[in-house]
């Protein structure tokens, strides 16, 4: 008898699996301060995730999350006194700091951008960094939205009138349509 995986609902305040991902990506997050001027002496450019990082985000589909939680990341570093402590990659997050990361950018990837989570995440960092985090958590979300929204094709579009059935006539190519009107 094969295994059957049963999919259960999240319980309240823990993080989806994406959020997992992300949070891992913000652990491994490094910024070297030497190699980031231009007329530095590095062998390469600064790449602020690791290459195991970067191909889990892309296997996870997040890759368009990287160049915003980068940003993310450089506010809190600049605005932070203490670096925050959100453990080691893979671990769940227990500590405070990576719970309350885990809820942002879990909340940054459904789209939501809450001011109680940008206020106590401020509030962490320095409280005069409440407009960055906003703009990077809203530039985060708007990457994470999807760029193709799939659906039904309308009847109205195939000029057929809805008692019309559509297997005993081909459908008029709806791009010939709009290229008639």
């Amino acid at each position: 008898m094969d295994p059957t995986i049963v999919a259960f609902p999240r319980q309240g305040g823990e993080p989806g699996r994406h959020a997992l991902v992300l949070l891992d990506a913000a652990r491994a997050w490094r910024r070297c301060p030497v190699h980031d001027d231009v007329i530095s002496d590095a062998p390469g450019p600064v790449v602020p995730f690791p290459d195991v990082t970067v191909r889990r985000m892309g296997a996870a589909g997040l890759l368009n999350a990287l160049a915003p939680l980068d940003g993310m990341m450089l506010v809190i570093a600049a605005h932070a006194d203490e670096p925050l402590d959100l453990g080691r990659p893979g671990e769940p997050p227990r500590e405070p700091d990576a719970r309350l990361m885990a809820w942002v950018l879990d909340a940054a990837l459904a789209g939501e951008i809450s001011e109680d989570a940008v206020d106590r995440l401020a509030l962490r960092i320095d409280i005069g960094a409440r407009a960055l985090l906003r703009a990077a958590l809203r530039r985060l979300a708007g990457a994470m939205q999807p760029r193709v929204e799939r659906g039904v094709w309308p009847l109205s579009a195939t000029r057929c009138p809805p008692d019309h059935d559509l297997d005993a006539a081909p459908v008029p190519d709806p791009v010939s349509l709009l290229a008639a009107e």
